[in-house]
């Protein structure tokens, strides 16, 4: 075992023989010639390793005088190596899991949407964050504004607890302002629903 680890063109071998099996899904076997050409060596430089592997069991070889004719094909002891020796490599490469991106489904009320998508509306006409006064205003256009400020300023706070909106206290009341994830609820969910 360890004389076929020391050996770097065992193992590219037996990756070559691998990938074209398995990977490229092309044919069992490959020629000698084919295998020098992927690795970019010369068939004598093979010579070694190819009977390195050929005594362990790894691979067989037909040879048939010169090396197009030579025809190599990947045993199952092979095959069982190379899978383990990627994991291996894995290992000490430390390779990075794949991240798992995770989609948020908000389950706003009617209402929450509605507002959501008056404050985006409102923010892009006037390009500036939304003084609370008006989206109330906006919301409840036949009522008082003093009277539903606070009940829009409770479903506000709570969608700004989903980072769908923020808020800021300014000297001349309290603005609000809809986020980047706020912006791609109203159009991902609540425009294209509404098309």
């Amino acid at each position: 075992m360890y004389d076929i680890l020391k050996e770097r063109s065992a193992i590219n071998i037996l990756k070559v023989l691998y990938d074209h099996e398995f990977v490229q899904k092309a044919a069992h076997t490959i020629s000698l010639a084919i295998l020098c050409a992927l690795l970019g060596v010369r068939a004598n430089d093979m010579e070694k390793p190819l009977a390195l592997l050929v005594r362990a069991n790894m691979i067989t070889k037909e040879y048939s005088g010169d090396a197009n004719r030579t025809i190599l094909s990947l045993r199952n002891k092979g095959k069982r190596f190379v899978e383990q020796f990627d994991i291996l490599r894995d290992i000490f490469v430390d390779k990075k899991e794949d991240q798992k991106f995770f989609q948020i489904n908000y389950e706003l009320t009617t209402f929450e949407k509605k507002l959501l998508a008056l404050c985006y509306k409102m923010q892009l006409e006037n390009a500036t964050p939304v003084p609370l006064r008006s989206l109330a205003l906006e919301a409840y256009p036949h009522q008082e504004p003093s009277k539903t400020t606070g009940t829009v300023s409770r479903y506000i706070t709570k969608l700004a607890g989903l980072n769908l909106v923020k808020k800021e206290q300014q000297s001349d009341g309290l603005f609000v302002e809809v986020t980047e994830s706020g912006e791609k609820v109203v159009k991902n969910q609540l425009i294209e629903k509404s098309v």
